[in-house]
């Protein structure tokens, strides 16, 4: 996806569909002086008085029209067009390569098999750093009760994994039902879960409800891509 110098531009379109280019804005140029490609795609920012919409364009240069899809608005949807917009093409936040949020917090969730029933636990944190495409998170979560869910044991992630890639990292899992072979944890890829696992040799078991007891402590730090 390019991005292109100076572009912003008025457009007299209403409603919610493909926009048709207007007049560049005084000191700016409209995406044909810049030279934008026919079928090119590019993230842009809609302004319509005090609305605002964040997307994705896809131009044409027959006609000149920008098609446009939705990553955020002020109004949680497409904007419905004045005919007195403003657009401009810019990067944005969430798809910059060194996006970087440092030392950010949240509540972790255990289940067992997507369920966590009469669960209860004695403390849990988590704390990641996002850097770009990469994640580390470091967890604490000690258990009180483990409650009556039952299947594989999973613990929430702040951040989708990327679909491709997987990683293990071993973890400290105090009070388990019987002694564990190699315990680790691995990113769930496409979820925001992360898989507890048992390796022995070339063979790779889930953890399940079977495993944990009523004060079972897991502290242990992950690191994935997204």
């Amino acid at each position: 996806m390019a991005l292109y110098d100076r572009v912003k531009f008025t457009t007299a379109t209403t409603g919610t569909g493909t926009i048709t280019v207007g007049s560049a804005v005084t000191g700016y140029r409209t995406p044909a002086q810049a030279s934008v490609p026919n079928a090119d795609t590019f993230d842009y920012v809609l302004e319509d008085g005090a609305a605002w919409e964040i997307g994705t364009g896809t131009y044409t240069s027959s006609g000149t029209t920008v098609a446009r899809t939705l990553i955020a608005s002020s109004t949680g949807s497409l904007l419905s067009l004045s005919g007195n917009a403003v657009m401009y093409i810019t990067a944005i936040a969430s798809k910059l390569p060194y996006n970087y949020n440092e030392n950010d917090t949240y509540l972790p969730s255990l289940t067992f098999g997507g369920g966590s029933v009469g669960m209860t636990y004695g403390s849990r944190s988590a704390r990641w750093t996002r850097i770009g495409r990469f994640v580390f998170v470091q967890f604490v979560i000690v258990l009180t009760a483990k409650g009556s869910s039952t299947g594989p044991a999973q613990v929430s992630l702040p951040l989708t994994a990327a679909a491709t890639y997987y990683h293990q990292n071993a973890i400290a899992f105090q009070n388990a039902a019987a002694a564990l072979t190699n315990p680790t944890v691995e990113a769930n890829a496409g979820t925001a879960l992360a898989n507890f696992n048992q390796i022995s040799g070339t063979t790779t078991v889930n953890l399940t409800h079977a495993n944990f007891t009523n004060t079972t402590a897991l502290y242990f730090s992950l690191p994935y891509t997204v």
